[in-house]
């Protein structure tokens, strides 16, 4: 019976590391491009490959899952950056195949063995649960420090933009060059922006966009403030310097509050860890002398 439970818990841990392994963002390019070329006139019509059949499923996976949890999802990994370049389509489709594999798995065990105890029922509920909301948690995880980042980098990303507007750049031009040289993800988010600008949206709505992925209140002010340069003639210099201003305040501001929040963090570490120590190095030889005398 535990060759039977260690065999069962194998198999499960290996068909979920090779549905995340293999369902990887170049099988969905390969098949799209498959796709094209299977539409081509002179295109051999052989059988469908694995990558062709594994599109189809997402297809209808994508079918099947509400609009809403699509739309939510396709928010989730805007403001995460796409990471490995996912979509929506295909984190869900991982997201279903992951579990109906545990599923699997937990049917033929309990085909197997017969009676599963109790406990191991309960492992795969677990198990379950933390297959469905685990790559969620990162996700949300992923987001939340690339919006770190970016509030880090957003003052010295300002300060730049200032340095190329006052030395006679035009806003899209000087936004062009920095968002190139900024790294990370600030660079990402200002490369989008600068590429829906040269595809003719507005530059106030394409700042506001980036505001909306990111969810900072820095940006969503920085944009605010150009859109209404741009309405009312104000020249573009005075507000991004005025806009620097204030964000290296901002920035100055919240080092301020880190460094005062220290000294009440520190407290439980050393309560826990440096006291006792402190206790036994100067009290322990003290003690050590005086058993011997209190037990005459």
């Amino acid at each position: 019976m535990l060759a039977a439970i260690l065999a069962g818990l194998s198999v499960l841990t290996l068909t979920v590391a090779l549905t995340y392994a293999y369902l990887s963002p170049r099988l969905v390019i390969q098949a799209r491009l498959e796709a094209i070329t299977a539409t081509a006139p002179d295109a051999p019509r052989g059988p469908g490959s694995l990558a062709r059949v594994l599109a189809r499923l997402r297809r209808i996976v994508l079918r099947l899952t509400p609009h809403t949890l699509v739309e939510m999802m396709n928010g989730a990994l805007d403001r995460a950056g796409y990471p490995s370049g996912i979509d929506a389509s295909t984190f869900l489709f991982r997201q279903a195949v992951a579990i109906l594999l545990t599923l699997c798995v937990l049917v033929l065990l309990a085909a197997g063995v017969g009676n599963l105890p109790a406990g191991l029922w309960f492992f795969f509920l677990v198990a379950i649960v933390t297959i469905a909301l685990a790559p969620f948690i990162k996700l949300r995880s992923v987001a939340a420090r690339r919006r770190l980042e970016i509030q880090a980098a957003f003052p010295g990303f300002l300060d730049l933009l200032v340095v190329c507007v006052e030395a006679g750049l035009g806003m899209d031009a000087a936004l062009q060059r920095v968002a190139r040289e900024a790294r990370g993800a600030t660079g990402e988010e200002f490369q989008r922006a600068v590429a829906e600008i040269q595809v003719s949206r507005s530059r106030g709505d394409a700042l506001a966009a980036v505001a909306r992925r990111v969810g900072l209140e820095d940006v969503a002010r920085f944009a605010m403030a150009v859109r209404q340069a741009e309405h009312t003639g104000v020249g573009v210099a005075s507000v991004l310097r005025a806009q620097a201003e204030l964000e290296r305040d901002l920035a100055l501001r919240r080092a301020e509050e880190k460094a005062a929040k220290i000294p009440v963090k520190i407290v439980v570490p050393v309560v826990i860890f440096v006291l006792p120590g402190m206790f036994m190095i100067i009290l322990g030889p003290a003690v050590l002398h005086l058993v011997p005398l209190l037990s005459r």
